[in-house]
């Protein structure tokens, strides 16, 4: 180790040096590599002008030589006032206080390099590096938090999403400038039909305008600052956009100032819609499974009006009336069935499926109705006719069945069958044979009064058929110039008419078996019978309608 203070060369491990006593443990690595170069550059000079035979003559006066004797007199060491006088000025002036690199030899090992100062600092310590570390980081993340916060607060957002929000505000600032605007109110209701809407009301200047792409139009604000707009679900999708249980958007609207300037802005809060599912109420059958004893059978049922309906994928919408009532009908042979996929979707609704299976059962005796059988009759005794095997017998669980004439020879037969009263009646006979084994087959028919005779023997509407219909069971009634209010769901024509005033209603319903189209608000004379009750009504089978 050299001394930067003599230039004496030392030992590795010397603290001070073993010439002048100067400290060498807090000197410089520089220091040292500097005192090293220049005696390397001077060494460089002297080769360099011994090689070109330019080294200069040393002359020396009377007074150096006798100087330089009297050195090699005392083996070259300068005397102690000699050293007093001789000095070797140094490279620099150093700090004690400064930071000096030290380097430390040590054998067999690498080169090792640590700071010390004068106050005997020592390396420091992982923890301590992570430590710091760790509350730089903080210091950093508290400074980028504290700069967003008032970032957003005080402006620099380019989109101006804040006046579209909750958050509220007035004279925020966007891209195309300031808008001096509170944030739209929003608010979710609902119509008394239970259909969803948004009341929006927007905020802004007096001569400023909003404009709505999904109502195509530009809304300007009045005196107040404010204009109201109301948005349904048919204001954000088409009517055939496929829809499940929510529908959510943002709305997107133009801002626009009086000088014409536009802002495109978003509400932040989402318009989210509660998305209804399409109505889909079987009627006939009523349950998911169906046997039947008949060849051709009617799958009624009710639909939202304006639903496109597929059966087993065949689209039959426009079998469906204005009630969203309809119908499919299924041809079956004996013994066989058929399963039926109907999937409804009414605008701005979610799809409704329903799977039903029709079964036939198997005639396992040789059994049919004939075609010419009556189908309505203006009698309380119907003749069925067909052919059956001639050991078979018949009977029917729900009538009152004559004695059967059955030909012994061919199996022609004809019974006779009572009907209870006026109405459509399902009559279900079975054929069983001498072995115990049967067929059964159903016959529908429609029994309907005399008109003229009906007609003239009617009362007059009493209210209070209304509250005890039991009691007026099977007494025929006019019902006057009365309104068709609804159409309820039935395998007939079920409909209500309302007896009483609209601030005191009595709901009478009304089951028609005839071919007229009946409407809401139709007016009509209606001569029919009290026969039942039907969904806490009063039910009338009104057999003759009449125009009023």
């Amino acid at each position: 180790m050299i001394c930067p203070n003599c230039l004496s060369n030392n030992k590795n491990n010397a603290t001070v040096c073993q010439n002048c006593g100067y400290s060498l443990i807090e000197e410089d690595l520089d220091l040292e590599q500097a005192v090293i170069k220049e005696q390397e550059d001077e060494q460089n000079i002297e080769d360099e002008l011994a090689q070109n035979n330019q080294i200069p003559a040393i002359e020396y006066s009377d007074e150096e030589l006798q100087a330089g004797d009297a050195l090699s007199a005392d083996d070259g060491q300068p005397s102690e006032e000699e050293q007093k006088t001789i000095s070797i000025p140094p490279l620099r002036e150093r700090s004690s206080a400064r930071r000096i690199p030290q380097i430390v030899y040590e054998a067999d090992s690498e080169e090792k390099e640590y700071f010390s100062d004068d106050s005997n600092n020592k390396k420091q310590s992982p923890l301590r590096t992570t430590v710091t570390v760790f509350l730089w980081v903080l210091i950093i993340a508290a400074v980028i938090f504290i700069g967003f916060m008032l970032y957003d607060r005080f402006g620099g957002n380019d989109n101006p999403s804040d006046i579209g929000g909750t958050n509220g505000g007035a004279n925020v600032t966007s891209g195309s400038g300031s808008i001096n605007a509170q944030a739209p109110a929003v608010s979710l209701k609902q119509e008394d039909s239970g259909e969803e809407y948004y009341e929006c009301v927007f905020y802004g200047q007096p001569g400023d305008s909003v404009y709505l792409a999904v109502k195509n139009q530009y809304y300007s604000f009045d005196q107040s600052g404010q204009y109201t707009v109301m948005l349904k679900l048919s204001d954000l999708v088409d009517a055939g956009t496929p829809l499940e249980n929510i529908y959510s958007t943002n709305l997107t609207y133009r801002y626009r100032q009086s000088n014409g300037q536009e802002t495109e802005l978003t509400l932040q809060t989402p318009l989210v819609f509660n998305i209804p599912v399409t109505e889909l109420k079987l009627i006939s059958p009523q349950t998911e499974s169906q046997e039947i004893f008949e060849e051709n059978y009617s799958v009624v049922f009710k639909v939202d009006a304006g639903s496109k309906v597929l059966v087993n994928g065949r689209d039959i919408s426009s079998s469906v009336n204005g009630q969203g009532r309809a119908t499919y009908n299924v041809t079956l042979g004996p013994g066989s069935s058929e399963e039926l996929n109907i999937q409804a979707t009414a605008p701005y609704h979610s799809p409704a499926s329903q799977t039903i299976t029709i079964n036939r059962s198997a005639l396992n005796v040789n059994f049919t109705i004939a075609a010419n059988t009556p189908r309505s009759v203006n009698s309380a005794a119907v003749e069925i006719l067909g052919v059956v095997d001639t050991s078979a017998t018949l009977s029917c669980a729900d009538y009152t069945l004559g004695n059967a004439e059955i030909n012994p020879l061919t199996g022609a037969y004809r019974v006779t069958v009572t009907l209870p009263g006026y109405g459509s009646h399902r009559i279900i006979l079975t054929a069983t044979n001498a072995d115990g084994q049967t067929s059964t087959l159903a016959h529908t028919v429609l029994y309907l009064p005399k008109e003229d005779e009906y007609t003239r023997d009617v009362w007059v509407y009493d209210p209070a058929i209304v509250s005890n219909p039991s009691r007026y069971i099977g007494r025929n009634y006019l019902l006057n110039g009365v309104d068709v209010v609804e159409i309820l769901d039935s395998p007939g024509t079920i409909f209500t008419v309302n007896m009483g005033t609209d601030e005191a209603p009595e709901y009478l319903a009304v089951e028609y078996y005839g071919s007229r189209n009946i409407q809401p608000g139709d007016t009509y004379r209606i001569f029919g019978q009290v026969i039942g009750s039907y969904q806490g009504m009063t039910l009338i089978g009104g057999y003759f309608l009449y125009t009023n």
